[in-house]
């Protein structure tokens, strides 16, 4: 065998799954090796310019395991981007060498540019990502040892979901749940806990739970259809890799030899599968760093595991730890109260923050009669403060809320005062129902055997194809083993299909027919838009026009700000993971062409293309290609761009960015604002029942989370801090009175400024007590009020012990909400029969809480046969048993 053979190093089309399986993560240290400079000491030592001596102490720290408490505020991104850096430049280690991991794709953006600002073009081939686009690059390099195949397809949450429904609905046990994303739901709980199909059924067995025995067959079900259409869901992105590693022990010592200093941002948040893949990883060179902050855990109901970092220790009893208490954000008084508030909790790592920045102003604490009072005077502080300092803008405030609930008031009340607004936060881009819709039919075009693109593209738009007609096309898929689409293009080879052949072949004809306009396409962006026109989503949403031109109109725009994203994709520097890609696929064919002559693709023909790549004359074209070579001028092939942009938009969050024309005030729930920080921050809604959650209440380690979050909120604020709460409240439709959150008692009395509730305020005559008066109104309020566990505030516990008597009604059509007359959530069930005032008898379906209230779905006698149940709100519907 010689090295002399001549191969096109063109990257060939999507093809099968032939292709060797070459540990990749070999091939840098082969290609680039040595490429890379000398040590700089120099430059090393500039890194550790400008860094408090904890931050210079991490960035010192090369070798075995080290935990960084890292409290808010506290320089954590330039720590660990410095000690990366620092790695490379003063130690030699190779980019490719370091594996980087954190939770967000905007964190993990800042991360990168922050790095290559430090030590540019030596940064190339160092994996910097969230855990699931890291792992998504591991199973498209290794896809046969996951058990999948390489043009795998990634499965949002809606995806999933749909399965379920769909897997329910065949089985005619829809009505067995409150919802296809409670299956879901647990499903995805047992994956993060890294347990599978057939190890979840056993359990059920034993268990011998109805309710169990259901969700673990349609967990068993809904992997059987994932495989069959080479898919998988955001779960297995963790999973599959945990499962490789374990199953092959070559592939998991080839990442190991890749990554012999990895770093994990904000690990008080990894769940159990997010724990093994990082130990596993780490298990040979042990040079792990992470870096987090117990006191900021609060995605318990996401599967976060605060133990994960709280263990650390013993997991590493070596390990160094270093404490980030000095922060740059906030002024002394803020951080006063919040380590206040923080030091209730027993399961933390005792740390307290500080700061060099002045006490600053005191944190103001409101009580407004009612929920509008306490907009008024949030929107009279934003334009106070805005005309009293011309240094201001809206985009310096921010209103944070721990239930979505509570900004429609403040909504309202923005909107009245001319103050620009924006949630933080909403509806993805991606998750657009117009959106999609297209890449249903961009995704079935890529990919045959995507079933649930399948689903949504053959109904959207409707073309006269019913749900039995669409049932039975899949029932003859799974019992041929061919995919749906083939089942459409053979439609009239089976005669329960024969009258509805036209259709299914017109529309398998249209698929074919743009798949082949894709290989002949000028570009990826116009294709797009020839399958917005060809599939007849446009002139759907232009009939939508008819009834609403509004909305017409923003479908349309969102469709063609869909071209303008994809344009951007292929006109963007060449991502990472598309480089490792690329250098793999060289490896690959000049394998497959190793192997066309010797007739077998062998370990020794891939160890072979390895050393070709790596002995390839043409190094400076992949350096430039590294450098910033462009996505479209690297994939000739339409095929590939169009897979790697369904990729991109899977994975992608279009929350991640914030972008915006001109200043707004942000409003966002505590999660959302999460590693941000704003000039003035409030924090409204501090009531029991809403902050901490009356489902917290009874609850030790729910109830430190609710405090966790409560830290992050304030630790959100630099300069200014308002916490709000109401006398009385509208919500949900009623109002009731309230009692102040817990959280305030906690409060140091020396930090704290309180405004009396009193109308008069709203005219600017308000009281005010400051920190030399005994204590707050708050503080009586809260001590003369027991709060039951398991019962929100507003209860008639709530209300008895403040002597409030019955709720106040919303208004003239007030709905009795607390009429013994009427059915309440704890005296309905599902099979029940009822009586509506105006509809008569019927039978309770499904009962679904939502709020405070309950959506039922209910059968009603009058009713004909095929008319669907009624759904109805418990509170307003005045039932009565029957």
């Amino acid at each position: 065998m010689t090295k002399s053979r001549q191969t096109n190093h063109v990257l060939p089309e999507a093809g099968g799954d032939s292709r060797p399986s070459i540990l990749a993560a070999d091939l840098f240290e082969k290609q680039f090796g040595s490429l890379m400079p000398p040590a700089d000491a120099e430059a090393a030592e500039d890194l550790l310019i400008g860094l408090n001596p904890e931050q210079r102490e991490a960035v010192l720290h090369t070798e075995g395991p080290l935990l960084v408490l890292a409290g808010a505020g506290s320089g954590k991104t330039r720590v660990i981007t410095h000690r990366i850096a620092r790695l490379v430049v003063a130690h030699g280690v190779r980019p490719w060498h370091i594996l980087a991991i954190t939770f967000t794709n905007k964190a993990a953006r800042e991360m990168r540019e922050r790095i290559e600002n430090l030590i540019g073009d030596r940064a190339a081939g160092m994996w910097v990502g969230t855990f699931h686009s890291m792992m998504a690059r591991v199973l498209r390099l290794h896809p046969r040892e996951a058990g999948i195949r390489p043009d795998f397809t990634i499965l949002d949450a809606d995806d999933a979901q749909s399965t379920v429904r769909n897997i329910l609905k065949e089985w005619n046990r829809l009505d067995a749940v409150e919802s296809p994303r409670q299956v879901t739901d647990f499903i995805s709980r047992a994956k993060n806990r890294l347990l599978d199909a057939d190890t979840v059924a056993k359990q059920a067995e034993k268990s011998r739970l109805p309710q169990a025995d259901l969700y673990s067959k349609v967990y068993l079900e809904y992997e059987r259809l994932l495989r069959q259409n080479n898919a998988v869901d955001f779960d297995d992105l963790l999973m599959l890799p945990v499962q490789m590693f374990r199953k092959y022990p070559s592939v998991l010592a080839a990442f190991r030899r890749r990554f012999r200093y990895i770093h994990v941002d904000e690990y008080q948040d990894t769940n159990e599968a997010q724990y093994m893949l990082i130990s596993l990883l780490a298990g040979e060179h042990r040079n792990l760093c992470v870096v987090g902050d117990d006191d900021q855990s609060i995605y318990g109901f996401r599967g976060a595991n605060v133990n994960n970092i709280l263990n650390f220790e013993k997991q590493f009893p070596d390990a160094k730890v270093i404490r980030l208490e000095q922060n740059y954000r906030s002024t002394g008084n803020i951080l006063a109260a919040a380590n206040a508030v923080i030091a209730n909790n027993k399961s933390r790592k005792p740390k307290k923050l500080w700061t060099e920045h002045p006490d600053g102003d005191r944190i103001t604490l409101f009580c407004g009669d009612d929920h509008q009072a306490e907009a008024r005077y949030i929107t009279g502080e934003i334009r106070r403060l805005i005309l009293t300092d011309h240094t201001k803008q809206f985009s310096d405030f921010a209103i944070l809320y721990r239930i979505n609930a509570l900004s429609r008031s403040l909504e309202t009340a923005l909107l009245a005062a001319n103050i620009p607004f924006s949630i933080y936060g909403g509806l993805r881009f991606y998750d657009r129902r117009e959106i999609r819709d297209v890449v249903a039919w961009l995704r079935l075009i890529h990919n045959d055997n995507d079933e649930m693109s399948f689903v949504r593209a053959v109904g959207m738009p409707r073309r006269g194809i019913g749900d039995q007609t669409l049932q039975r096309v899949q029932e003859l898929s799974a019992a041929n083993g061919i995919s749906a689409l083939e089942v459409c293009r053979r439609a009239d080879t089976w005669p329960e299909l024969r009258n509805m052949a036209g259709r299914l072949q017109g529309f398998a004809t249209i698929i074919d027919g743009l798949r082949e306009e894709l290989r002949e396409a000028s570009s990826l962006a116009d294709f797009v838009s020839t399958v917005q026109e060809r599939s007849g989503l446009n002139d759907a949403i232009l009939k939508e026009m008819e009834r609403d031109p509004l909305r017409g109109q923003e479908r349309l725009e969102n469709m063609r700000e869909l071209l303008s994203d994809v344009s951007e994709f292929l006109d963007s520097p060449l991502p990472p993971d598309l480089v490792e890609q690329v250098l793999a696929e060289y490896a690959r064919q000049y394998a497959e062409a190793v192997a066309a002559e010797d007739g077998a693709v062998s370990e020794e023909n891939a160890v072979f293309a390895a050393s070709h790549v790596a002995n390839m004359p043409d190094r400076g074209a992949i350096i430039e290609m590294i450098a910033g070579q462009t996505v479209a001028e690297t994939f000739a092939d339409n095929s590939r761009l169009l897979g790697a942009w369904l990729e991109r938009a899977a994975l992608y969050s279009d929350s991640d960015k914030d972008s915006e024309e001109s200043p707004k005030v942000k409003l966002m729930t505590i999660h959302s604002a999460k590693g941000l920080e704003f000039d003035t921050v409030f924090l409204v809604g501090a009531e029991e029942g809403i902050f901490p959650s009356w489902k917290s209440i009874g609850s030790p380690e729910d109830l430190e989370e609710e405090r966790r979050l409560a830290y992050v909120a304030m630790t959100r604020a630099e300069r200014r801090l308002y916490i709000t709460h109401t006398d009385s409240r509208m919500l949900y439709g009623k109002t009731e009175g309230r009692v102040p959150s817990r959280f305030l008692n906690e409060l140091p009395t020396e930090c704290v400024d309180e405004i009396m509730p009193s109308v008069s305020y709203l005219s600017g005559r308000g009281g005010r007590r400051d920190a030399s008066t005994p204590a707050g109104s708050f503080r009586r309020r809260r001590e003369a009020v027991s709060i039951q566990p398991a019962t929100g505030a507003g209860t008639p516990h709530v209300r008895e012990a403040m002597g409030l008597g019955v709720t106040r009604s919303a208004g003239v059509f007030a709905r009795p909400t607390d009429s013994d007359e009427f059915l309440k959530a704890d005296q309905v069930k599902k099979g029940d029969r009822v009586r509506h005032p105006a509809r008569g008898a019927g039978t309770i379906l499904d009962c679904q809480p939502v709020a405070d209230d309950m959506v039922l779905k209910i059968k009603f006698d009058s009713q004909k046969e095929d008319e669907p149940p009624a759904r109805l709100l418990l509170r307003s519907a005045r039932l009565t048993r029957n």
